[in-house]
């Protein structure tokens, strides 16, 4: 069965009739391109999170910037991003082979596996990663994790794995490596769905390896117009 590209875009852009989404997956990507290539553009992005069909089907009908809030993207993010000038896109496939449910488990494991690198140091922590509120790990810092994202690599701050390699290796240091190298955010629940900034339990998620989307086989690029609203 093709991917029905025009009545999925249609319904997406306008809240129409449901389309069939069942066996779709797809990604929200974030690209400096006019076309992204990639699922992840980041240099050090092995591994991605995607929605699977009930997720895309949450999104029908709503706009640009609320599809990135219902993924879990908080306001600040998203109006950083538009405004220096990043383009995002919807990208639509079928299952992918090695996806797995986005549990703390399956993202360790994936780290593990497309890491191997590093995977002595991320092991160790696994309880410690799973138990620790976010909160709790931004005091230990000193920092605002957002805030060294939001300058990138050129700051010593942010966590790539060259320097997780050259660090104490502590919890600390691998949970800011998966902040800014791998995405998880302070938004990353681990049971398998996205959070919103409210709290509130998004979309079911999966973990998957950083695909070229060439290689994703049948697949529907749509692009979106993301306007942040005036704050109220």
């Amino acid at each position: 069965m093709n991917i029905k590209t025009k009545t999925i875009e249609r319904s997406l852009q306008s809240g129409g009739k449901t389309p069939d989404v069942r066996g779709l997956y797809a990604r929200l990507i974030r690209s400096r391109c006019q076309h992204p290539i990639a699922l992840a553009e980041e240099r050090d992005r092995r591994i991605t999170m995607v929605m699977g069909p009930s997720g895309l089907q949450r999104l029908i009908g709503k706009s640009g910037f609320d599809m990135l809030v219902e993924l879990g993207h908080r306001r600040e993010y998203i109006a950083r991003e538009v405004n220096t000038g990043t383009k995002f896109s919807l990208v639509i496939f079928r299952r992918q082979p090695g996806m797995l449910a986005a549990t703390w488990n399956n993202v360790i494991a994936s780290v593990s596996q497309h890491y191997p690198e590093i995977k002595h140091l991320v092991l160790p922590v696994k309880a410690t990663l799973k138990r620790t509120p976010f909160a709790q790990w931004e005091k230990d810092a000193g920092f605002d994790f957002s805030d060294v994202h939001a300058l990138g690599m050129k700051d010593p701050r942010f966590m790539t794995v060259a320097r997780l390699l050259e660090s104490n290796g502590d919890a600390l240091a691998v949970r800011r490596f998966l902040y800014h190298t791998v995405r998880l955010t302070e938004l990353f629940s681990g049971d398998g769905y996205t959070q919103l900034q409210d709290g509130a339990r998004g979309v079911r998620e999966y973990v998957l390896e950083n695909k070229v989307l060439a290689c994703l086989g049948e697949m529907h690029a749509i692009e979106l117009d993301v306007t942040v609203p005036k704050a109220k």
